[in-house]
């Protein structure tokens, strides 16, 4: 069940490159409720990276639908981290909003260890299964640490409150 459910999220996260220019704010404020439905609720994040126990448990030597699943684990949660970022030319009050959905998101990553487990994965990003994923790996890593500055990762031990709203 969870499975499937994580196949559909995926799927409602990842944008169209064929939508209209006049429709691009609406799907990305769509994008946007579905992430805001997993920070929302308590536990949604743990679910989701309690699927990749087993499969990670066997590295090296994954199953083809173990390596399928952990792809579609990175994939949904760099869809998620994607759409906490404000389409271009987003008014303040989107930047601001996509900010707020952003530290929402890293409070939960946070929380859930996600972090901690990409950085593992990323270790073996040149090893069957991960080898597909390391531009998905990087996209993470990089939409995360979008609105942080050097300075504030320097001074804060903690990176999601260098993204919170003051």
């Amino acid at each position: 069940l969870v499975y499937n459910a994580l196949k559909v999220c995926t799927h409602l996260t990842m944008p169209s490159p064929d939508i209209a220019r006049n429709l691009v704010n609406k799907e990305h404020k769509m994008i946007v409720q579905v992430c805001e439905a997993f920070t929302q609720t308590d536990g949604a994040i743990e679910v989701i990276m309690t699927l990749l126990a087993e499969p990670l448990s066997r590295h090296p030597k994954m199953s083809d639908r173990d390596a399928s699943l952990v792809e579609l684990v990175i994939v949904f949660l760099r869809n998620l981290v994607a759409s906490s970022m404000p389409p271009n030319g987003a008014s303040f009050i989107e930047m601001e909003e996509g900010r707020r959905v952003h530290s929402d998101l890293l409070r939960k990553f946070k929380e859930a260890e996600v972090m901690d487990l990409l950085l593992t994965i990323a270790q073996h990003a040149r090893e069957r299964p991960f080898k597909s994923q390391s531009s998905a790996l990087l996209e993470i890593f990089l939409n995360t640490f979008n609105f942080t500055s050097a300075d504030q990762l320097m001074n804060i031990p903690d990176v999601t409150a260098a993204t919170e709203i003051p």
